[in-house]
């Protein structure tokens, strides 16, 4: 994405936006850890799942089981792998905005 076409305008009104959705994510401290339990919680399940197949054979709960952890895992990671892309986005807009010389 080629920062240098946008205008002042959307470049700061990008950048406040950022920044208030990082601020958000880092005051929620029970909400970063309770995603980080649910994402512990889903490796389980996917981790379980396999086992009880192995162990009593195929079975739908296992099955059920496998599949919920694995959406479980996949969310998270997806979601995680957002946050960084945000935030290195973030740190090229600032770049951009401090060699026009503005700030937010």
């Amino acid at each position: 994405m080629d920062l240098t076409t946008w205008t002042d305008a959307e470049l700061l009104t990008l950048g406040e936006k950022l920044r208030v959705w990082c601020l958000q994510r880092q005051t929620s401290k029970w909400g970063n850890r309770f995603w980080k339990l649910t994402a512990f919680m889903g490796a389980f399940s996917l981790i379980d799942g396999i086992v009880d197949i192995f162990l009593d054979g195929v079975r739908a709960l296992s099955i059920l089981e496998i599949v919920l952890g694995t959406a479980i895992c996949l969310s998270w990671y997806l979601s995680d792998k957002k946050h960084k892309s945000n935030i290195n986005f973030l740190g090229k807009l600032n770049s951009e905005l401090s060699r026009r010389g503005l700030s937010l």
